[in-house]
């Protein structure tokens, strides 16, 4: 044979016996490679598709405040609490799918808080909740529905709520809760 064609076979040999050993980490690079071009190929995607994609419609009123009344007792002794619900429209929000969402932002007047707290123990709140900017402010993605405010404990494990509920022995009486504004979107 000549030199030549024993050197190609000599390589191939190698080759046929380094493949199966090299073959694995090949495969993972090119994976790793290629995985990470979609990754970015879809990223840049949806970032220029929200560029591309108009937001909804702008509200006509994007500031207002609603006042409200809850009556709760706490072992039968009674509390009210008067105030007020701020509604601000905070712009647009993209979740990287190229949809746009309104961005709300809601919180009590006096306190800051975007609900009542009406028992702070510890790390553990007990809160009502009064509504929300996306119901006062009628932004049509969010439905039109009566807003019943609840309570609900903050900062304890799920099986201990009703246990923490029951201590306190907390109750809603009573609410009168500001009708949402007509808003037109636009």
């Amino acid at each position: 044979m000549k030199k030549r064609t024993l050197i190609i076979l000599a390589i191939v040999a190698v080759l046929l016996i380094l493949l199966p050993i090299v073959f694995p980490y090949i495969l993972t690079v090119y994976m790793g490679v290629a995985s990470g071009v979609a990754f970015g190929a879809l990223a840049i995607y949806g970032t220029v598709e929200s560029w591309l994609t108009p937001p909804p419609p702008r509200p006509e009123v994007e500031y207002a405040e609603f006042p409200f009344e809850i009556v709760y007792t706490i072992d039968d002794e009674e509390f009210t609490v008067n105030d007020i619900y701020v509604c601000e429209f905070e712009g647009f929000k993209s979740n990287g799918t190229g949809d746009k969402k309104r961005e709300w932002k809601g919180y009590i007047k006096s306190t800051g808080d975007f609900n009542v707290v009406l028992i702070e123990d510890r790390n553990t709140k007990i809160r009502c909740d009064v509504g929300s900017p996306e119901y006062y402010m009628s932004d049509p993605e969010y439905g039109t529905e009566e807003y019943t405010p609840y309570i609900y404990v903050t900062g304890a494990l799920p099986e201990k709520i009703d246990e923490i509920i029951e201590q306190y022995n907390v109750e809603l009486v009573s609410w009168n809760l500001s009708e949402p504004i007509e808003n037109e979107y636009k």
